[in-house]
């Protein structure tokens, strides 16, 4: 229970970025930007590519009605109203694909308070807004990945969390983002906000929806390359038995296996080793195992990286100890991952 009530505090944070300036904050080169002009930088990519959606004067208004009547609501603390307008009652779906059930009564709670925090204002002003198709890419590419990341979970036992996000993300329609600003007691802070439209035509605020999917995607994709180390280092360890040769560091870069400085050449006990593992494990493309680094004592596997693009964004996962999404976004490339996985690896974060 008390797990629970400390998400739900995290999660209202999350979702009130205007008046707490909790939200929005992207990690280092975080792949998962949604709404952010660079939000595919790592990628190369236009994150709009394929978009074909075109800015609507009408649409705008009509976005931008939304939103004042939303915050109008907010200020003449009309609850029903602010649920109108915007998606706070989907904050116990939001916790969902997070991993967390909210109970009837924490849903209801989650959802005062969200109502409470955004209603505790003295005035706003909205800015012009425009049509975000950087985040109508990211999401409309996440939403592609979504079955695939799905089948994944539901494999590894997150089939509830798997479920939770098939009924929480469907298609969207439009996002326009607006630059606005809150005063309370004096104090004024600004944030972008967002207005979606769903596939039914309806305009919503989003109070959590975008951040959500970011959230989803980012830990699922992690834990997909974290199971993916695992079930590599299986293989290892069956194709390595009995093979007391092998010592130091290896790569394999698709199913070519190099050394670590990819100079050295390599034993008769490697190369046996090598084609035992490509006969047991499989390097096809449509795992997206990009690379796998293994490290060796006497034969014995000792870590395991492995790195897996999806959309071209590299995402690393660790053995035997599964690196945490925090920890992966200060990666600079698998070779971090593998002093992670060895037990070696120096926090970079800042704090």
């Amino acid at each position: 229970m008390k797990q629970k009530l400390i998400f739900a505090a995290a999660l209202l944070m999350l979702c009130t970025p205007l008046l707490t300036a909790c939200a929005g904050k992207n990690k280092p080169d975080d792949p998962a930007s949604v709404g952010v002009s660079d939000g595919n930088a790592q990628s190369g990519k236009d994150p709009a590519a394929g978009v074909n959606v075109k800015e609507d004067p009408a649409d705008l208004k009509e976005a931008q009605k939304t939103l004042e009547k939303f915050f109008d609501a907010c200020k003449r603390h009309r609850n029903d109203a602010v649920m109108g307008f915007s998606n706070v009652e989907r904050i116990p779906e939001f916790s969902a694909v997070s991993g967390v059930n909210l109970s009837a009564e924490e849903s209801q709670n989650a959802i005062q308070s969200a109502i409470d925090t955004y209603s505790n204002l003295d005035d706003y002003k909205i800015e012009t807004g425009s049509l975000n198709k950087a985040a109508i890419g990211t999401y409309a590419g996440y939403l592609a990945e979504a079955k695939e990341i799905g089948g994944f979970l539901r494999e590894n036992g997150d089939g509830a969390i798997a479920d939770a996000a098939d009924k929480l993300f469907t298609p969207i329609e439009k996002i326009y983002s607006f630059p606005v600003t809150v005063t309370r007691y004096d104090a004024s802070n600004s944030d972008k906000m967002y207005v979606i439209q769903t596939a039914e035509g309806e305009w919503r605020v989003d109070l959590g929806l975008l951040q959500a999917m970011v959230d989803y995607m980012s830990v699922s994709k992690v834990k997909n390359a974290n199971g993916e180390a695992k079930r590599a280092a299986e293989a290892v360890k069956s194709a390595a038995s009995g093979n007391k040769e092998l010592n130091g560091e290896y790569h394999f870069d698709g199913d070519q296996l190099v050394s670590a400085d990819g100079k050295t050449e390599l034993s008769a006990a490697a190369k046996q080793f090598a084609e035992k593992l490509k006969a047991a494990y499989d390097f096809g493309s449509d795992r997206k195992t990009a690379h796998l680094y293994l490290r060796f004592e006497k034969g014995e596997l000792k870590a395991a990286a492995v790195q897996k693009d999806f959309q071209e964004i590299p995402y690393y996962g660790t053995w035997p100890e599964a690196v945490e999404e925090h920890y992966m976004y200060y990666f600079a490339s698998i070779d971090d991952a593998m002093l992670y996985a060895a037990g070696e690896y120096e926090n970079a974060a800042p704090f």
